[in-house]
């Protein structure tokens, strides 16, 4: 019986950022523990394709992490080629865009699922077989967000781990040491993200959010992807057919560990706002696409629903979401008149 191919791609460039350390020492450690990719070896073939540049590649190729992760993937390099002016670190949402532009038609050939990444996710214990399978019951997708915490406070915790946390250890240590973009994304904070592509609400024991923009964390690429515009969380899902919406956060647990320097300080306008759904509103009308007012419907709970376990704060999140669809869906078509 043949394998699955499963293609994992990620961008990883620029030794002058934290981030390919970031992706050597944290996501290929949590995806080269036992319950991750080794436990795909029965019925999975995996690449993982990794956009990189001159400069980094000789630092990946060394690390004992990667010399582990080539024991479970097949594992390809693409160049990147600078010019001497570029400016690496801004180029980085057209070169996701680049990847899944470069790697789908690859993957529709294949008949590939694909996880199109970013340096900084690490993934749960047995995170990765439980989101592939959903899949294996037939949808084309996996919907996340997956939760920000600050690799400031959280990175000298999983590098004392040997493995991959569990999720339980995962979601603590992002909520103890959530990132500014999320602090500021909840609706009740006094300084109120600037780009609230997620906005959240905080029971004190979790999280539920209301998102702009949704991860397909992992997918089946058809057709109508070949030439998809726009970032992994944009353009994309609105091109699933059939996605699992992992509506708890434990069916696919997986987090944005990345540095407080991520070039989105300060995450609040200035001066100080608080939430406002006029002024939402306003903000999505230039930032987002239609495709993504949708995605307002869902409620993501962190980690799942049971332990968030506050009706009326969810409740709230609930209509005030639906309040800036029915409001955005108005603006939108009255800009078409």
């Amino acid at each position: 019986m043949s394998k699955q191919k499963y293609v994992i791609a990620n961008l990883i460039y620029d030794v002058s950022t934290p981030y390919p350390m970031l992706w050597l020492e944290n996501q290929l450690k949590s995806l080269c523990d036992p319950t991750n990719l080794p436990a795909l070896r029965e019925k999975y073939d995996v690449d993982y394709v990794i956009l990189s540049d001159e400069d980094t590649i000789p630092a990946i190729v060394r690390h004992p992490n990667f010399i582990q992760l080539s024991k479970y993937a097949n594992t390809e390099f693409i160049r990147i080629g600078w010019p001497a002016d570029a400016q690496k670190f801004e180029n980085r949402y057209v070169l996701l865009t680049q990847m899944l532009q470069t790697v789908i038609p690859v993957a529709l050939e294949q008949n590939a699922i694909v996880s199109a990444i970013v340096a900084d996710l690490v993934f749960a214990q047995g995170s990765i077989p439980r989101i592939l399978s959903h899949m294996e019951r037939g949808h084309d997708a996996v919907f996340n967000v997956p939760i920000r915490g600050a690799a400031d406070g959280v990175q000298p915790v999983l590098r004392a781990m040997p493995g991959a946390p569990t999720s339980a250890e995962l979601f603590k240590l992002a909520y103890e040491h959530m990132h500014p973009l999320w602090v500021a994304a909840d609706w009740n904070a006094r300084r109120f993200s600037k780009f609230p592509y997620s906005m959240l609400w905080d029971s004190g024991t979790g999280l539920v959010g209301h998102n702009f923009g949704v991860t397909p964390i992992a997918f089946r690429p058809n057709e109508a992807m070949r030439d998809v515009q726009g970032g992994i969380d944009s353009g994309l899902p609105a091109l699933c057919q059939n996605p699992y919406w992992a509506t708890d956060w434990t069916d696919a647990a997986v987090a944005g560990i990345e540095p407080l320097s991520n070039g989105h300080y300060p995450p609040w306008a200035l001066p100080h706002e608080q939430s406002s759904v006029e002024t939402v509103v306003k903000w999505a009308q230039k930032a987002t696409i239609p495709a993504q007012d949708s995605y307002l419907n869902q409620a993501l709970y962190y980690p799942d629903r049971v332990t968030f376990a506050n009706n009326a704060l969810a409740a709230d999140a609930e209509n005030i979401s639906a309040d800036l669809q029915r409001r955005l869906s108005a603006v939108r078509k009255a800009a078409t008149v």
